[in-house]
């Protein structure tokens, strides 16, 4: 998993202009309402504060595209398949094991 995080990070911090690339979308998959709707928001500031700080370090545009998997690993998985479909170089989440397994496989 860090060997993930590495190259992913080289990959995004190779001399380049911000202009000649097309944005970095990252996926977040969270629970949005019910008991973990607080904490998922909450994880969803993070990421959203994260991103905008690792742009202006890297001179690139980071798009974060936001999943809710509902505690639910049906939705944990059609969200990651959608995620996969659009594009998104990484994704972060589950908030549950019970949706993170499922989805992995993804």
């Amino acid at each position: 998993m860090r060997w993930s995080w590495l190259l992913l990070v080289l990959g995004l911090a190779a001399p380049t202009r911000a202009g000649e690339l097309p944005p970095v979308k990252l996926g977040l998959v969270i629970p949005m309402a019910g008991e973990a709707g607080r904490v998922g928001q909450t994880m969803r500031q993070a990421a959203e504060m994260a991103i905008a700080d690792w742009a202006v370090k890297l001179g690139r545009k980071i798009e974060l595209a936001v999943g809710d998997d509902q505690f639910d690993p049906r939705q944990a998985v059609a969200v990651a398949e959608k995620l996969g479909q659009d594009g998104v170089w990484g994704v972060v989440g589950h908030f549950y094991s019970s949706s993170s397994i499922p989805a992995s496989a993804v």
